[in-house]
């Protein structure tokens, strides 16, 4: 990507506040366990706004599906097991306008189409089967005006779909940005991936598929030479996105644990998609007197976070007997 090309822009302003960070030990305690419940595919949607004069032609249809199976194929490559799978294309129209949904604040963007798409196909932020992958007719103005972005719906592995939006123009003519680079970069978000640099490497020259790193940058349909690989904290993390995922398996070059740094994956997006849920056994839930008293977005925390609390409310809460569960396991000081 391009320095001045910020892709990820409801990525770093927000999540970076949100994202969770998990130790290496026993990862599989440290992460929320939700329940497997079939499996999360790529739709391909694209999202026509009222106001643009800008319609989507066979043309475009068949660029966005061939750009859709060379990103499919760089993650098999990746991956070797597996990829993830396409559903089927939809159109879906709305309209409000322009101004409605690119406002300068373009995290509040995401979250206005999320909602109107989870609406369209009968889905909530829980349930829903899918990776929207968004090409958006909105009329592009030039300079630096670039709309785009990937991210998960709920934050943690295995807890449910995502979003990417890109424009119409990059797929078309390949400008602001590379289509399809762009696409295998912020498919990453949308499976839970953050950026490099927030694993400890440099975030323009680093291998990673994740880096702005302009050796990765494809023309067309055609990958550049170097498309970019994963770092070993990103192989462990789609690891644990078996709802993507399913036959994925680490092998020893993968699982290097000597050169992994450290984990994180990214926050929920907020609840204007829709109101987080109580999960009974699901990540952290705290009790006053045998009382569970914690809010629903509690369920989406990491071990740390979760013990971070349950210790302050036991400073805190004189004269209340205060325990924690997390994934349903009763919590211990030092553990």
């Amino acid at each position: 990507m391009n320095k001045k090309i910020n892709m990820c822009w409801f990525l770093k302003v927000i999540s970076l506040m949100l994202c969770l960070l998990v130790p290496l030990a026993s990862l599989r305690a440290k992460v929320p366990e939700f329940g497997v419940e079939g499996r999360i595919r790529v739709k391909p949607v694209f999202f026509l706004v009222g106001d643009s004069s800008t319609e989507i032609t066979e043309k475009d249809m068949v660029a966005f599906l061939r750009h859709l199976e060379i990103a499919q194929k760089h993650y098999k490559r990746l991956l070797k097991t597996d990829s993830f799978v396409l559903a089927d294309a939809a159109v879906v129209k709305s309209n409000k306008t322009q101004e409605y949904f690119f406002t300068e604040k373009q995290f509040d963007s995401a979250h206005k189409i999320v909602s109107m798409l989870l609406a369209e196909f009968g889905y909530d932020r829980w349930d829903c089967p899918f990776v929207f992958v968004v090409v958006v007719n909105r009329q592009f103005k030039g300079g630096e005006d670039y709309f785009g972005g990937g991210r998960t719906f709920n934050g943690p592995p295995n807890s449910g779909g995502g979003i990417v939006l890109l424009e119409m123009d990059s797929l078309r003519k390949d400008f602001p940005y590379p289509f399809q680079s762009t696409l295998v970069h912020e498919l990453g978000h949308a499976f839970g991936l953050v950026h490099p640099d927030a694993l400890g490497y440099d975030l323009y020259n680093n291998d990673s598929i994740m880096s702005y790193n302009q050796k990765h940058r494809s023309n067309g349909f055609k990958q550049s030479a170097s498309p970019g690989g994963l770092n070993p904290e990103e192989y462990l993390m789609l690891s644990y996105n078996k709802r993507v995922f399913p036959e994925f398996r680490l092998d020893k070059v993968q699982s290097n644990k000597q050169s992994l740094k450290k984990l994180i994956f990214l926050g929920p997006m907020n609840e204007t998609i829709g109101p987080f849920k109580h999960f009974a056994g699901v990540g952290y839930e705290l009790f006053y007197n045998g009382k569970k008293v914690n809010g629903p977005e509690a369920a989406l925390y990491d071990y740390s976070t979760a013990l971070a609390n349950l210790k302050w409310n036991v400073r805190n809460r004189p004269g209340v007997e205060v325990t924690g569960r997390y994934n349903g396991k009763v919590m211990e000081f030092g553990h």
